[in-house]
């Protein structure tokens, strides 16, 4: 195992609900799993975003369980991260199905998770919810993205083959007419065995990914689609690197805040959240 261990991480986090009737998005910001959980070995945190589509609940039952889910898994405890990660994934979503069954909502969640082991990212994905890391290049001004995550919507080839052979429709998008993005946890009418199928519509596998880090990344974001409705990763990584040194490498929940501000000015329409999460490397 990686014995690599981070000097400090300062961490920024700002929400908004934005023109929207309610927020429907969650989180995860544990920057400390091994005191949480009293996990010896390696500097673990883990971060997430939930973005609720429907409704709220999803969102809230995936930020409630998730966590525990996790470090309670078999692979976890041997260091198999990227299959305990993939095993917590499915569940999650079948504590999300059953509390969705049980208290009669219908509503789902994307989800971007990145745990953090050493000097190691691990991260998993369903949707749209996406992370992005910083990397900074010798004689060279700025910062540039390292997209983390995958988004998965309906009309990608993969995705539209899965859910046909599964017996859904993409239709003007979305699955059935209704659904646009095509992994999440929840959405229990487009999951077996309540789809009428023989297969998820929807699925709550996730896209694994696993990225070393080191001096030259200054940071890791995380946030829901929002702020991707009128920025692209460069616009994004660009407008976090100038707020870090605005704010003198202090306020970081500034740096958040700013993020969201520009992207609510554009004109995006939807809730927002986003975390940051700086690395001041030893």
């Amino acid at each position: 195992m990686d014995k690599g261990k981070l000097a400090k991480m300062e961490i920024g986090f700002h929400e908004e609900c934005g023109p929207r009737p309610q927020m429907e998005d969650a989180h995860l910001i544990i920057p400390d799993l091994n005191k949480m959980f009293k996990i010896k070995g390696d500097q673990m945190a883990l971060f997430a975003v939930f973005d609720g589509h429907g409704g709220k609940e999803a969102a809230k039952v995936a930020e409630e369980v998730f966590a525990q889910i996790l470090v309670n898994e078999t692979e976890f405890k041997a260091g198999n991260y990227e299959k305990a990660l993939y095993n917590a994934f499915l569940k999650t979503d079948q504590e999300v199905l059953k509390r969705s069954e049980a208290e009669h909502w219908t509503n789902g969640c994307t989800a971007c998770v990145v745990l953090l082991v050493g000097k190691r990212l691990y991260t998993a994905n369903l949707g749209d919810a996406e992370a992005v890391l910083g990397i900074t290049k010798p004689k060279e001004k700025g910062c540039k993205p390292v997209p983390l995550s995958t988004k998965h919507n309906p009309t990608d080839d993969g995705e539209k083959k899965r859910i046909e052979e599964a017996g859904g429709q993409v239709i003007c998008g979305r699955i059935n007419g209704i659904l646009a993005i095509s992994r999440s946890f929840g959405d229990i009418e487009f999951k077996y065995p309540y789809n009428k199928s023989m297969k998820d519509f929807v699925s709550p596998i996730p896209a694994l990914q696993m990225t070393p880090i080191g001096k030259h990344n200054p940071f890791l974001i995380l946030t829901c689609d929002g702020l991707y409705e009128k920025m692209n990763y460069e616009e994004l990584i660009t407008l976090t690197y100038e707020s870090i040194e605005k704010h003198k490498k202090k306020d970081f929940d500034a740096v958040a805040t700013e993020m969201i501000t520009e992207s609510l000015k554009r004109g995006s329409m939807d809730n927002h959240t986003a975390i940051v999460v700086f690395f001041k490397w030893k």
